[in-house]
């Protein structure tokens, strides 16, 4: 039969083995969390790089479409084309500025654990 004290002891080191245990899981999901953090980050730089990218390419294309509607000789058709080249750069401008607020809405609660 084990004495109190010896009872004691087993119990305080079983104690202390779920605490290490426990200890152990909380510094690797915070690793983890750490880990997803970084992630979303370089997510967010990407998509404000591509952000940046297409405003220069819409700001490009602005200025070739004002330049065939102020040339008289330019058609028709190639000025429709600009506008639908125009409407797809913003429409995937608007995508790209909706992924960067639903990854900086991630950063938050990332941040927030």
């Amino acid at each position: 039969a084990m004495s109190a004290g010896a009872l004691e002891m087993f119990v305080g080191d079983d104690r202390a083995a779920v605490q290490a245990e426990e200890l152990q899981r909380l510094r690797k999901a915070y690793s983890q969390v750490e880990s997803d953090l970084q992630d979303r980050v370089e997510e967010v730089q990407t998509l404000r790089t591509q952000i940046t990218l297409l405003k220069t390419e819409l700001l490009r294309v602005g200025k070739l479409y004002k330049a065939c509607l102020s040339t008289k000789s330019a058609g028709a058709d190639s000025a429709q084309q600009l506008q639908q080249k125009v409407a797809h750069l913003e429409q995937e401008r608007e995508t790209l500025r909706a992924q960067l607020t639903s990854q900086a809405e991630e950063l938050s609660r990332l941040q927030a654990r």
